[in-house]
Formats: C-alpha cells, structure tokens, sequence
C-alpha cells in the first residue's frame, strides 16, 4: 500500500499487488509487470512537490512516516498485533467444536 500510494498507483496495479502478496510466489511477475511498465520508478516522496495531489492529509503522513521509518515499523506490529489478537479472539472458523 505505501509503495502504491508513494508512486501514485491507480486501483488496478494497487489490487494486482496486494492480491499477488497473498498467492505465493505471485509477486514476482507482478513485480516485473510492474517494473517493466515503469510503475516503480522513482524516488520516495520524504518532501513536498509542487504537485497538487501532495497537498492531501494523507500524503502529509506519509511523508511524515517516510522521515521517520521506526514510527512506521512500531505502527505496523501494532496493526498486525490487532489483527492477531482479533482473529484469536473470533476463533476458528465454522465455531468451537
């Protein structure tokens, strides 16, 4: 989703990569689809441009969050530590046995 968002992705390469990440081994065709079509070129976008689309609050944390990458790390085990900790809660599927 960063990679996507820092690039400027429209939904079609964004849902092609997200789905490839959960099929194995997926990623590396989409990854050479992708570079091939010059979707991963480029820089991180740590400053603002004169682009309008940079103007944006979710932009602004993304920059925020690219500057400082041990806020982003610590956000990411906490996401995955949720879903985690609901999906333990919620239980198996099809109930309890």
């Amino acid at each position: 989703m960063l990679v996507a968002k820092n690039q400027r992705w429209r939904a079609g390469p964004t849902v092609v990569a997200i789905a490839s990440a959960i099929v194995p081994y997926a990623t590396i065709p989409t990854e050479i689809w992708l570079h091939r079509g010059g979707r991963l070129a480029g820089e991180w976008r740590r400053e603002p441009t004169s682009d309008v689309r940079d103007r944006a609050w979710h932009d602004r944390l993304m920059r925020q969050l690219l500057r400082r990458p041990w806020i982003l790390g610590v956000l990411v085990m906490l996401v995955v530590a949720a879903v985690f900790v609901a999906l333990l809660i919620i239980g198996p599927p099809g109930g309890r046995a």
